[in-house]
């Protein structure tokens, strides 16, 4: 059989069968069409070009314009009062509005945010919250709402999810809370009876929110143990007696009995989730510290009743006699409730006689200092030390005010204030420089052996000084000093200290009394010192106008004086050497008599003398009637006064 064979040739270009003539695909209307249809095309892609070209500037001006500081209302007013015009027409305007609306969703975002703090989720929700920040949309282009919800929508979103959380916890955490108080108020003494049954009770069952028609449980597993934790956890923070532990570990080891699906629940204790072992390490913590507590404070307590005891032993009676020795057994009987014989002798040696005392007063400044810095465990040991370094009894309540102070120190975990307030600190070494230097070095150069032996002394004495005025100040101002009136204090406590030092340069100046004294001393003698000028120039003056008072009495006296001369006749008789030196001695006699008199009211001592050198009187109204009528001048008179104020220091 003979195989076909196609007819079909490629002769023509675009032909298609053999015999077959091939017409022109198109014609120039065709291609004119053609032509313009694709122009067109070009056309329209060449102005989507451009109008999205526009829509880009308009949302970068419009982001510029923000970004200067104008609000969406200011960018908005600006474009419809025409200052904007590329912002407008057909092909922008809705780019413009869209844009608009997310501006302003930004700024209403911004101010929520700020004002968060405000949100109550307790009082009101989220979507009420927003209401007061919303712009109204009433008459807003659905392209600017559109906008703004593009924004803020996604904002609100991602809150309500947060705040959802939130709630969430709150609600959990009011159940824990609600479910802890109905446990706590179980008496110690039904914990084994009644703790876990009101536990189990707590979960009741609560209607199914899902639409389900089995009921839910009020409590999660999880929440429900969290109720006996937070039980546990609250009596850990708030115990203080080994009582309130104790229900703390009575609870834990409480047989929880079986679960939903009959498993044992053991005891909390038997836990070893990570929130169960911090509960454990948290109560063997507290436990330590109640126990060292208690401890401190019966030791506290017995230490405030020995006080007490001591202090009433120390005290005169009513007629200002001391405790006799009848008086003091009885006293020390007080003693034996604390079963500690030591105690008892302590006392008996203490107030004995002919125990040994030691009255340097550096021996007590530092054993004052050695309480305060802890050297001692207890008020027993402290008093013991007393008694061995032989301290005055007259010191114990200072030493009981030091005392005082170093426990209230270690109960507030503080350090002695004199070390722990940079005020005082700095200057007490300050000072104690200038005492060392106060000691010049011997002749041979090397320094001067007393010059640490006088730091030591000085430093106990202004610690101590720093002690007592602190426990002054807060008697009486019902508070402790400010820096500024302990940086006074303490700048003149350091001046009175440099100024002992340098007029009385031995380490252990006696002039180196308690600064109160002293001060009190100074204003006693400022004010004797004042009275005294004013009472002795009240005095010369009223002398001074009573002048002629004087003048009589210097005539009376020269009456009797035998005159240097006397006429025999013609002949003059003249004294004899002896007649003359008697005639002065009459002289000195009366001048001596009669200034007493001339200077009525006035003590007439060196003090008297000083004040007219050092006031510069003017007493010649006194002195001239005076040595007129014996016929001298002023100065004899002012050495006869000399003489007398030196006879009367």
């Amino acid at each position: 059989m003979a195989k076909y064979k196609s007819r079909v040739t490629n002769k023509y270009m675009g032909s298609g069968f053999e015999g077959y003539v091939a017409s022109a695909k198109t014609t120039e209307g065709l291609e004119l069409a053609k032509a313009l249809q694709n122009t067109g095309e070009r056309g329209m892609r060449i102005a989507n070009v451009i109008t999205d070209q526009k829509k880009d500037k308009a949302v970068e001006k419009i982001q510029g314009l923000y970004s200067s500081g104008k609000s969406m209302e200011e960018i908005q007013t600006e474009i419809l009062a025409g200052k904007h015009p590329d912002l407008t027409g057909k092909y922008v305007e809705k780019t413009t509005q869209f844009h608009l609306g997310k501006v302003k969703a930004a700024e209403v975002i911004k101010n929520i945010e700020a004002n968060k703090n405000n949100y109550d989720f307790e009082k009101t929700n989220l979507t009420s919250f927003y209401e007061q920040f919303l712009p109204n949309f009433d008459e807003a282009d659905n392209s600017y709402t559109t906008g703004f919800a593009s924004v803020f929508n996604n904002y609100k979103a991602n809150e309500s999810i947060k705040d959802a959380e939130v709630r969430s916890a709150f609600a959990s955490k009011k159940k824990i809370e609600e479910g802890q108080v109905q446990l706590s108020i179980i008496p110690d003494e039904n914990l084994e009876s009644d703790y876990i049954n009101t536990w189990k009770a707590l979960n009741i069952d609560v209607p199914n929110t899902d639409g389900g028609s089995k009921p839910n449980k009020l409590y999660t597993n999880k929440e429900l143990q969290s109720v006996i934790i937070s039980d546990v956890e609250s009596i850990i923070d708030t115990a203080t007696t080994m009582e309130e532990i104790e229900r703390a570990e009575t609870i834990m080891n409480l047989n929880m009995g079986t679960g939903d699906n009959g498993t044992d629940l053991g005891t909390l204790n038997d836990r070893k989730s990570t929130e169960v072992n911090a509960l454990k390490a948290k109560l063997v913590a507290k436990k330590r510290a109640v126990l060292q507590q208690t401890r401190s404070d019966e030791a506290y307590l017995k230490g405030k009743k020995v006080e007490e005891i001591f202090t009433k032993a120390l005290t005169p009676n009513d007629d200002g006699t001391k405790k006799s020795k009848i008086q003091l057994q009885e006293i020390q009987k007080e003693l034996i409730q604390f079963g500690d014989l030591q105690l008892i002798a302590t006392f008996t040696d203490f107030f004995n006689k002919n125990r040994t005392v030691n009255n340097d007063p550096a021996v007590s400044s530092q054993f004052m200092i050695d309480i305060v810095k802890g050297e001692f465990e207890s008020y027993d040991e402290m008093i013991t030390e007393m008694l061995a370094r032989g301290i005055p009894e007259s010191e114990l309540g200072t030493a009981n005010i030091r005392w005082n102070q170093y426990t209230k120190g270690r109960d507030e975990g503080s350090s002695p204030i004199f070390t722990s307030n940079a005020n005082y600190k700095d200057n007490v070494t300050k000072v104690l420089k200038a005492v060392e230097e106060s000691f010049k070095p011997d002749a041979s150069g090397l320094p001067n052996p007393n010059a640490k032996f006088a730091t030591f002394i000085a430093n106990n004495f202004i610690e101590n000084e720093i002690l007592d005025y602190e426990d002054r100040f807060t008697k009486e101002n019902g508070r402790p000093p400010s820096n500024a009136e302990r940086r006074a204090f303490i700048m003149n406590l350091g001046k009175y200290v440099i100024e002992t030092y340098k007029s009385d340069n031995v380490p252990q100046p006696e002039s180196l009394i308690p600064f109160k004294e002293a001060e009190e001393k100074k204003e006693k003698e400022e004010f004797e010192e004042q009275e005294y000028k004013t009472n002795t120039a009240n005095s010369i003056q009223t002398n001074i106008e009573n002048v002629d008072n004087i003048t009589q009495l210097v005539k009376q006296g020269v009456q009797n004086f035998t005159p240097y001369e006397s006429t025999i006749g013609d002949k003059i008789n003249v004294f004899k050497d002896e007649e003359a030196e008697d005639r002065d001695r009459q002289i000195d006699n009366l001048v001596n008599t009669i200034l007493p008199q001339a200077f009525s009211g006035i003590e007439l001592n060196d003090r008297f003398m000083k004040y007219l050198m050092d006031n510069n009187v003017d007493i010649d109204a006194i002195l001239t009637p005076i040595a007129e009528a014996i016929g001298k001048d002023n100065n004899y008179v002012l050495q006869r006064l000399k003489i007398l104020t030196s006879q009367g220091n």
